[in-house]
């Protein structure tokens, strides 16, 4: 069955549509009737060639039962009328889950022709809800051997597996994907074994800029070796929950060890915030004692685990900003304590500029 984009859909009648439909937007694609959605959607995608966009409606969500699939270079998904906040359409990860196995991935953009795919000012709910990890991928699985992906003003969060965002090697050959402007989290749980990624990058060359990581639970910002790879402008904080790693470069594989030309600068990593009411006369607030991060930024592969090492790491921790933050109970900028915490963990791999 091939399903027709309504934008392109043609009627010999002036009344061929039906009435239910005459208040529908003519510019994006519904989520009714839903037990055609997810295969709709990648229809659309299949059959509509390089360069083509997905527009979903706004403040819609999407319940979807597999992975939605890009299927050709240059296409992409998004929003119609790319806005920002909460009126970004959602896709709602709400496939079948079975014995710790199951649905786990909204978007899937590793196909072998996927060069140059776009995710765009969406949000992407993978519904978790606190239930226990379930084997599979990432809510967004992007990468792959392919070039050139942008993923940008997306909300990701509660994946149902090990990260809210993966940008995957393929055969080592995935180069130049950009992460920018997204907001992401929270991802995982604290409980041991249960947690999960920010944004997890296994790509050479790539940039991870100006994105908000909140309340991840294994690493706000993994790098996979990804030589050739800067992350800059980004804040990682937590709320609710411990976070592992700020921002971990401790991964031996997939690139053997091969961080070269990975540069980490001007990030903004930030825990401990207070969490009492206030009192008279108080200066400072107090926050929940597990509500921490463990290390700031983490470099090789010795730093929880592992028996591989190398050398030649350049640090300048001044360019990346590490505070355990205590705001007064007013919550004013101007009344915030920032305290430094201990910025580095290193057990060096090769060529990591911090």
């Amino acid at each position: 069955m091939v399903f027709q984009h309504r934008r392109h859909a043609r009627g010999n009648s002036l009344f061929s549509r039906a009435t239910s439909d005459l208040h529908a937007r003519d510019d994006c694609e519904p989520a009714d009737p839903l037990n055609t959605l997810t295969d709709r959607l990648n229809t659309l995608l299949n059959s509509s060639g390089p360069g083509y966009t997905l527009p979903l409606c706004p403040s819609v969500q999407y319940y979807i039962q597999a992975p939605i699939v890009f299927a050709a270079p240059d296409q992409e998904i998004s929003t119609a009328g790319y806005p920002t906040g909460d009126d970004r359409a959602t896709l709602v990860v709400n496939g079948p889950v079975a014995l710790g196995s199951g649905h786990t991935t909204a978007i899937d953009g590793t196909c072998q022709t996927c060069s140059g795919v776009k995710l765009r000012n969406i949000q992407i709910n993978g519904t978790r809800q606190g239930a226990s990890p379930t084997n599979g991928g990432a809510n967004i699985e992007m990468g792959g051997g392919n070039s050139d992906q942008l993923i940008e003003y997306v909300h990701s969060f509660d994946p149902r597996s090990w990260s809210c965002l993966h940008i995957a090697e393929g055969p080592l050959t995935c180069n130049n994907a950009t992460v920018q402007h997204n907001d992401i989290g929270p991802c995982g749980s604290d409980t041991f074994q249960e947690w999960a990624d920010g944004i997890s990058v296994s790509c050479r060359n790539s940039l991870v800029r100006n994105n908000t990581i909140s309340n991840p639970t294994d690493g706000g910002i993994v790098l996979f070796g990804s030589p050739g790879t800067l992350v800059e402008n980004n804040t990682i904080f937590v709320e609710t929950n411990t976070l592992l790693g700020g921002i971990n470069l401790v991964d031996y594989l997939p690139f053997d060890g091969d961080y070269t030309g990975t540069i980490v600068r001007d990030n903004i990593i930030m825990g401990g915030f207070a969490t009492d009411e206030a009192e008279p006369g108080d200066t400072k607030g107090n926050n929940n004692e597990d509500v921490i991060i463990k290390i700031g930024i983490a470099i090789g592969p010795r730093t929880w685990f592992g028996d591989r090492y190398g050398g030649n790491p350049e640090t300048s921790p001044s360019r990346t900003t590490l505070y355990s933050v205590t705001p007064l109970s007013s919550g004013r900028e101007d009344q915030i304590v920032r305290t430094p915490i201990s910025p580095l963990h290193l057990h060096p791999l090769s060529s990591i500029l911090i």
